[in-house]
């Protein structure tokens, strides 16, 4: 095999790179045939690709052992290289890839031109490594049918990156501004790559488990089709999905007024999420846990079927997605009998390119059944220019024939000594959209401002951040305005240990009462790159309403997250919280304690052991759950797990209940 194409990372001069095309497709072997000349931690990158598959080649030099650490899929911790590839040349999101010394594989898809990383979607790819006497080597065979892309464009975004553990540093081939760290936008350019047209096909995935339930079998099975129609266009379907291998949602002792929102785990919603979300999170206007929801006594709303089609065409994004969810019964607080009828769901989403790095899109998104009809329409937009980020959404939602208006704007601006950042809410209290998206506040106004400075290498500190934010709400139900003002400091130290430190004194009114409270919160970690890491987190609020016991009074909340390495394929960790809950009369009234203890223990580089639990002494239900999970073959797995649940509401740690699971799924691809 001879590559005729290799480049240094430090390089940042060019941001060219050509790419050639084999006839003969490479072994993935971890052995590269020429790689140029040797330098201290030098990284040199190959590119190459045939009809199926473009492949990158990494040799990474290390003056210093190099350190290889066995983990879950997406956690590619130590040392470790990617490559981050843009097909659209949208400057908005990308792919990527990355593995680590070790060959654990971690991948997804940057959003928001890099401001945020979403590990949940999971693509078909292989890699390979090999640890030389001068570092390592890395390869990464990535299929087309992986990607999108524009059969007619031959330019594409690609940029690589390197974390050298035992330097603490990251680097990069296209360079970002420090306090940028990822953007999509400053990639550099592939040149000349021509994928062969019929690199498609459909991808289908059976799925089958069996769980034993109070000596109940049940069989349950399944299949998701994903059909890539064309380089630019994907159809997916689910029937009978089952997602039994999740994890629980965390508990959360929740005093305020407002739903806690729920990160989507599940597969079928997790794949092609850019095509749906928009860039404004204080209204949500599709919130997939909404489909398949867990009920007030944890019974879950079976999924019948869903479907989803993504289309990229010229300077547009669309998607589609339409659900269906059974019947079920379900048992309310007071123990009475209630039950969610049958429910379609639908979600349209447009998105145009307007500028270089600037979008305008729609959406419409619904929910109906026999008791209600709940949808919300709108716009959206992102305008960015240089360090100038503007986003907005306006929105008017209906539900059974009665009508609310929404809409937010968020500004922020990142120099390099300053940022700025602000946020503008207005929804009428008639703004409703629980059933199928996301937003907390009803009938309020609030404007919030920030300014912060930043200092990098200074004495001790490798940054160093403080500033000042303000804001004003108004409740219109309510006759008077909040009003608050929080100081932040923020050190982060030469080691890597950093710590933040909010204090703040608001003004608000809730419950027919004006009140005041002063609030600290002060969090500490130290470096990721350490074997053992901790994060530790307080806050006090003087005054609040406490709307689970319906009083004012004081509360505080400690957080601490303590995880070891005890060898590089076996970690243990805990995650603790303690909420405390005082009367109005200053007595401390409740206690609650949550824990989540983990094991962590990598058998193998692709079979990988989890054991966790959850007590609970708000509740009193405490988990406990082991589950063994082999990654056979990309997107392609068999899992075994043990769920129980322990009651000891009456000290009598009666058990509530326990699952028994084998679930499997495989990929086909025609």
């Amino acid at each position: 095999m001879s590559l005729l194409l290799w480049f240094v990372l430090q390089s940042s001069s060019f941001v060219y790179v050509y790419p050639h095309y084999t006839i003969s497709s490479p072994i993935l072997d971890g052995e590269l045939d020429s790689v140029g000349v040797k330098s201290s931690e030098r990284t040199i990158a190959y590119l190459v690709y045939d009809e199926k598959n473009i492949y990158v080649f990494l040799k990474c030099y290390s003056s210093s052992p190099v350190n290889r650490e066995i983990g879950f899929r997406d956690d590619a911790a130590g040392d470790n290289v990617g490559v981050i590839i843009d097909p659209l040349v949208s400057n908005e999101n990308a792919y990527l890839f990355k593995v680590n010394a070790e060959g654990v594989q971690e991948d997804g898809v940057l959003l928001l031109d890099g401001r945020k990383y979403d590990k949940r979607w999971d693509g078909v790819w292989v890699r390979s490594i090999k640890i030389t006497d001068e570092g390592y080597n890395a390869e990464i065979s990535i299929p087309f049918r992986t990607l999108r892309f524009s059969i007619k464009d031959s330019i594409w975004n690609i940029n690589f990156l390197r974390e050298i553990s035992s330097k603490e540093e990251a680097i990069s081939w296209a360079p970002f501004l420090k306090e940028e760290r990822i953007r999509v936008s400053k990639s550099g350019k592939l040149v000349g790559i021509k994928p062969i047209k019929g690199s498609f096909g459909i991808e289908v995935f059976p799925v089958a488990s069996v769980k034993l339930e109070e000596d109940k079998f049940d069989f349950l099975k399944g299949i998701d089709l994903s059909w890539r129609v064309s380089s630019t266009c994907n159809f997916n379907t689910t029937f009978y999905p089952d997602f039994a291998q999740i994890e629980a949602d965390p508990y959360t002792v929740n005093l305020s007024k407002y739903e806690v929102y729920l990160q989507e785990k599940r597969d079928f919603f997790t794949s092609n999420t850019e095509y749906f979300r928009t860039n404004e999170q204080t209204i949500t206007p599709f919130y997939s846990r909404r489909i398949g929801k867990r009920m007030q006594d944890g019974t879950e709303i079976p999924i019948i079927a869903g479907g989803s089609l993504t289309k990229d065409y010229k300077k547009l994004k669309i998607g589609l997605l339409g659900a269906i969810t059974e019947c079920k019964e379900y048992t309310k607080w007071d123990n009475s009998l209630l039950y969610e009828p049958q429910s379609n769901y639908g979600v349209s989403r447009i998105k145009a390119n307007i500028f270089k790095n600037c979008w305008l899109g729609n959406f419409l998104v619904g929910k109906q059944n026999d008791s209600i009809t709940n949808y919300v329409v709108g716009i959206d937009y992102t305008l960015r220019m240089n360090q100038t980020q503007i986003t907005g959404l306006v929105a008017r939602s209906e539900l059974n024939q009665e009508t609310g208006y929404g809409g937010v704007m968020t500004f922020s601006w990142i120099g390099k000594k300053i940022s700025l950042d602000g946020q503008y809410l207005n929804q009428s209290k008639d703004f409703e959209i629980s059933h199928i998206g996301y937003a907390p506040y009803k009938g309020i106004e609030s404007f919030k401002i920030g300014v912060n400075t930043q200092s990098y290498n200074l004495f001790i500190f490798r940054e160093f951040y403080y500033g000042v934010n303000l804001s004003r709400k108004k409740e219109f139900q309510e006759p008077k305005d909040s009003r608050d003002i929080t100081l932040m400091l923020n050190p982060i130290f030469n080691n890597l240990w950093g710590m933040c430190i909010n204090i703040g004194v608001n003004n608000d009114y809730e419950i027919d009462r004006s009140y005041n409270n002063t609030y600290y919160w002060i969090g500490i970690w130290n470096s990721p790159y350490q074997s053992f890491s901790a994060n530790l987190n307080i806050s006090y609020n003087s005054q609040e309403y406490n709307y689970r016991r319906d009083y004012f009074g004081a509360n505080s909340m400690l957080s601490v997250y303590i995880s070891q390495k005890i060898r590089n394929y076996l970690n243990i960790g805990v995650d603790i919280t303690n909420v405390i809950e005082w009367n109005p009369m200053g007595r401390q009234d409740y206690s609650s304690w949550t824990a989540y203890p983990t094991l962590h223990y990598a058998i193998y580089k692709d079979l990988y052991l989890r054991i966790y639990a959850q007590p609970n002494t708000d509740t009193h239900i405490h988990q406990f759950n082991i589950l063994l999970s082999w990654n056979f073959k990309p997107k392609s797995f068999l899992y075994v797990g043990v769920n129980e649940a322990r009651d000891n509401l009456e000290g009598k740690f009666s058990l509530n209940e326990r699952i028994l699971l084998l679930k499997a799924n495989y990929l086909f691809i025609f």
